[in-house]
């Protein structure tokens, strides 16, 4: 405890207010914690993501210079002056709160009714195809990486585009005027579409939304202004058209 709160300077300086502690119950499948049950000191340090860094160049640095800090003060005793007090300072994770992206007050009509609801997704390291819609409701009290105001927009279900017998070259500018047209993913034999874009491609895809976003769905959706599509979801990717 007292060498997490030398650790706590480093911390302080390189991310401020993105650090939280994890409880002290012991997991009988934990590495460290059976090493601690045989008298071996461990710190676990935990390495999330952070805002637009999705190689992790943060965390990286963020370690090295935890683990040059620790090897010091282990070295020269000095964590054996610091009180329990920074340790206990630091705020308890709270685990899943946040989100990769929301939309705030998104525009649902379904049937003949109408309501509006924030969307909250989450991306799995391969975020290309993986995005899924991690919540739905009231989101304001969840933090998010990434934060739209959706209130002057409509949340449309995007459209399957056949794929046809004699195949398809899909460009980087194609795909986006298909998208444009309201079509998100694809049905058909993928052996035969040959991709030129950056950007998630999904064929025969699983749980795509319809009517209305639901959790646990493939967050790959439409959002429409004035009935022009204004942003297109693809696996938790999110593109912004002008």
């Amino acid at each position: 405890m007292q060498l997490i709160g030398d650790l706590g300077a480093v911390t302080d300086a390189m991310i401020p207010g993105h650090v939280g502690r994890y409880n002290d119950t012991f997991a009988p499948r934990a590495f460290g914690d059976n090493f601690s049950a045989m008298g071996i000191s461990t710190i676990l340090i935990e390495s999330g993501a952070y805002p637009q860094d999705p190689n992790r160049q943060k965390a990286r640095a963020v370690n090295v210079a935890m683990l040059v800090r620790a090897l010091d003060s282990i070295a020269s005793e000095a964590y054996a002056d610091v009180s329990l007090e920074p340790y206990h300072s630091i705020p308890m994770n709270n685990s899943n709160s946040f989100k990769d992206v929301i939309f705030d007050a998104v525009q649902v009509v379904d049937g003949e009714h109408t309501y509006r609801i924030d969307i909250g997704i989450n991306r799995s390291s391969d975020a290309r195809q993986n995005g899924y819609i991690r919540e739905v409701g009231d989101l304001s009290v969840f933090p998010a990486f990434e934060r739209h105001d959706a209130k002057e927009l409509t949340y449309k279900a995007g459209k399957a585009y056949t794929i046809p017998d004699e195949g398809l070259t899909l460009s980087h500018h194609e795909y986006l005027n298909l998208m444009k047209e309201g079509f998100t993913h694809f049905n058909g034999d993928a052996r035969i579409l040959s991709i030129s874009t950056h950007l998630p491609v999904l064929v025969n895809p699983r749980s795509i939304p319809g009517s209305r976003p639901q959790q646990r769905q493939n967050a790959t959706f439409l959002l429409q202004q004035q009935d022009q599509v204004a942003i297109a979801v693809l696996a938790g990717v999110v593109i912004q058209f002008n």
